[in-house]
């Protein structure tokens, strides 16, 4: 009873908002061409919700540090942690892009090594928020990066854009399309790899949510499964019940454990 009162407890409630000071993440935005299907609905192209997605999450880490990273064959660090939001703000909706990022194709353990990178040793909860439609040419590096970030405790939440079903990659030229992206003469067309996005969640302790126009991230980030009950306001603590039951029981071993020695005379 006493150790489990010293794992601060908590009863599930209404966790209404991010604890100021408790919380690093380091968002991963994929930017490759496959982000440019246009399968998300009237939002448009997955790289378009996506980053509509994280800007609309970003009140709720006020008081909190945000990093980004990009990644497409290679991976870019936009910013490193910062609590000015408003900064990042900017940088999403300025500078950051399809093909933002160095080199083609979707390199998914060199973007969370690089996120992994820009984390310090504190006593901040660490997550990373992965965007992606899970593609994945270079699968060589990945299980032991995931490796790595599960030794740190650092859960996965990956955010999965698009549709299972695939589409065509438009190619615009000066805002007007111009064609369907080909590969050797071929159109190609791009699905939503889910087992791939819940491998990396499962593999960290995190969670696989697959972004729609009905879904949005802040259920995910009240989730004090993944969070943890210390980052998040609301709930109550009932430590106190273990810590009572524990002290009680000692009190009664006390008194139940007197034996009384009769005296002796010489």
């Amino acid at each position: 009873l006493l150790v489990f009162s010293m794992a601060r407890p908590v009863l599930q409630g209404d966790f209404g908002k991010i604890r100021e000071g408790t919380l690093d993440v380091v968002a991963v935005l994929d930017v490759s061409k496959s982000m440019r299907a246009e399968d998300c609905g009237p939002r448009g192209s997955r790289f378009e919700m996506s980053k509509t997605a994280l800007l609309q999450s970003l009140p709720d880490l006020a008081g909190n540090r945000l990093g980004l990273v990009t990644f497409a064959g290679k991976s870019f660090p936009q910013a490193e942690l910062t609590e000015d939001l408003q900064a990042l703000e900017f940088v999403l909706k300025s500078w950051v892009t399809v093909d933002s990022a160095p080199s083609q194709g979707s390199n998914i353990g060199m973007a969370l090594s690089e996120a992994l990178r820009l984390f310090e040793e504190n006593k901040r909860k660490r997550v990373i928020l992965f965007f992606s439609d899970g593609g994945h040419v270079h699968p060589e590096n990945l299980d032991g990066i995931l490796a790595e970030i599960g030794i740190k405790g650092i859960p996965v939440i990956s955010v999965g854009v698009g549709s299972k079903e695939g589409a065509k990659i438009p190619v615009y030229e000066e805002g007007k399309f111009k064609e369907w992206l080909r590969i050797d003469e071929n159109e190609v067309e791009t699905q939503l790899n889910e087992d791939l996005l819940r491998k990396i969640s499962q593999g960290t302790g995190g969670k696989y949510i697959h972004l729609t126009l009905t879904k949005t991230l802040k259920g995910v980030l009240r989730d004090p499964v993944v969070m943890g009950a210390r980052t998040l306001s609301g709930g109550r603590e009932i430590f106190q019940i273990p810590l009572g039951l524990a002290i009680g029981i000692v009190f009664l071993g006390i008194t139940l454990g007197r034996r009384t020695t009769p005296a002796r005379f010489p």
